[in-house]
């Protein structure tokens, strides 16, 4: 059961074209263990939606870049697998076509056990009009 301080979904909408998300979990130590990989969708208008993965460096914390073009929307999990008990930190902001921050960054610490699974979901919708 998900503890009330953390949180599990973010959106943000009205994001300009060009704008990049950037995802980051940290966790993994020498004596704990999590596993942290990203699927998600991008969504246009028309036509079929394009997969998104990968898998998150849970020992640096290096973000992973996922560029985001209007007017598409997108759904992105990262999905944590706990390999012992663990705490994982999970970041997400996202970055204007100037590189400037926009909105709020998400931040969350998820606890658990050994086998558990625990899935954080991001919602980004785009402000319609090309750059």
């Amino acid at each position: 059961m998900a503890k009330a301080k953390e949180k599990h979904f973010h959106a943000w909408s009205n994001v300009p074209d060009g704008s990049t998300l950037f995802v980051s979990a940290k966790g993994t130590t020498s004596k704990k263990l999590l596993l942290v990989t990203v699927d998600g969708l991008e969504i246009p208008p028309e036509g079929p939606a394009k997969l998104i993965v990968g898998i998150l460096d849970s020992v640096a914390g290096k973000p992973m870049p996922i560029p985001l073009t209007s007017p598409n929307i997108y759904a992105i999990d990262i999905n944590l697998h706990f390999m012992t008990a663990a705490v994982a930190v999970v970041h997400a902001h996202i970055e204007g076509p100037d590189g400037a921050l926009f909105d709020v960054p998400f931040d969350t610490k998820i606890s658990r056990k050994k086998g558990a699974v625990e899935t954080v979901v991001l919602s980004i919708g785009m402000r319609p009009g090309r750059r």
